[in-house]
């Protein structure tokens, strides 16, 4: 019987691994608890990371300018199931701050698919001060990508 060969995963995404596990253990380490219901954080709590823009509209792009503290938020699995299934959008309070300062939960009208809330785009900034941070983590490596 012939087997199926496995999926390889290309080069850019494994490299893209330490990445995105750097930043998700930098959300779980610097936020307590989901950052929508601010529910308690708990030893064994099921929280999720989440991207605030979408994995869709960053398409292409780097992995640091995709992943990174400024647009990835910490929410409980009620939250985020309730984000993913688009019941309510999350709204930051200061688009400076991103996902590492306050977020509002709000809720969809029924009926409608569109979005009360704007579409944001990842700042320029915020990849750059995620590389300084992953060169703090990481002394002797020069970057995400190197």
């Amino acid at each position: 019987m012939k087997r199926t060969p496995l999926r390889r995963r290309s080069k850019k995404r494994a490299a893209a691994g330490p990445w995105i596990a750097w930043v998700r253990d930098y959300v779980f380490r610097t936020r307590s608890g989901c950052q929508l219901c601010h529910g308690g954080a708990g030893v064994n709590a099921p929280h999720e990371m989440h991207e605030v823009v979408s994995r869709a509209q960053t398409r292409g792009r780097p992995a640091h300018e995709r992943f990174n503290p400024w647009n990835c938020a910490r929410l409980c699995g009620k939250c985020h199931g309730d984000v993913t299934a688009r019941r309510v959008d999350i709204l930051l309070v200061d688009v400076d701050d991103g996902c590492e300062g306050s977020l509002l939960r709000q809720p969809r009208l029924p009926g409608t698919h569109g979005r009360l809330v704007p579409r944001y785009d990842v700042p320029a900034h915020a990849a750059v001060e995620a590389v300084a941070l992953w060169r703090l983590d990481h002394p002797g490596r020069g970057g995400p990508h190197a």
